[in-house]
């Protein structure tokens, strides 16, 4: 059954501010939540009550900095210069297959905490995993650039390449290699964009396993 949009716009206010600031473990639903308001059911209303319950049952969670620095999951060892950068790492993902624009999400760790991330549905109809994982991780990348330089107007010290950690080996090997491939034609301004951080060292590409993915 339809509902009125208010209504959803007012429990979706209420799930917003906790998923931008403090909540990233319900970003993604309530991005998907979000889509939906041009058409609102009750079903969307009664999926937000489920998240709004889940806050509740959670509300002592929440972000913590500091403590000793973790290896990020899927690596065995630090990376260069990564105990002196406080530990920033950004680590991105995306699915591919189940609908049209496929939801994918990326998540920049700095000091075992995350300090900005992001859930929601890809722009573009990718035709493969490998386009679709392309176009998520340059959305990380543009942020991860924007994180780097407020990190340093702030003075804080950011002494290597950025880890940036994706599982999807056609992609990896995309941004790694040089040249472009016929593959790339459709999608070449998001290919540049990470190979010229690259490039550039401002990031630095990890391939790892998907179960060690934390996007």
């Amino acid at each position: 059954a339809s509902i009125d949009h208010i209504k959803l716009l007012m429990l979706l206010g209420k799930l917003v501010w906790p998923s931008s600031m403090t909540r990233p473990d319900i970003a993604m639903q309530t991005s998907k939540l979000c889509s939906a308001i041009s058409d609102p059911r009750q079903s969307h209303y009664d999926a937000g009550l489920v998240v709004a319950g889940y806050l509740w049952a959670t509300k002592d969670l929440g972000i913590t900095y500091g403590g000793r620095l973790r290896v990020p999951m899927g690596l065995g060892e630090f990376p260069s210069g990564f105990e002196e950068s406080g530990g920033l790492y950004t680590a991105h993902d995306s699915s591919w297959g189940t609908c049209v624009h496929p939801l994918g999400g990326y998540a920049i760790m700095y000091f075992n905490g995350a300090i900005d991330w992001s859930a929601k549905m890809v722009k573009i109809v990718p035709d493969s995993s490998c386009e679709a994982e392309t176009a998520l991780a340059s959305r990380a990348a543009k942020a991860t650039c924007f994180v780097r330089g407020l990190l340093r107007f702030h003075k804080r010290p950011v002494t290597a390449a950025t880890p940036t950690l994706g599982d999807n080996k056609a992609m990896y090997l995309l941004v790694t290699q040089d040249g472009a491939t016929s593959r790339t034609r459709y999608y070449e301004r998001a290919t540049m964009l990470i190979k010229r951080a690259v490039l550039m060292l401002m990031l630095f590409p990890y391939l790892v396993r998907t179960d060690k993915m934390i996007a």
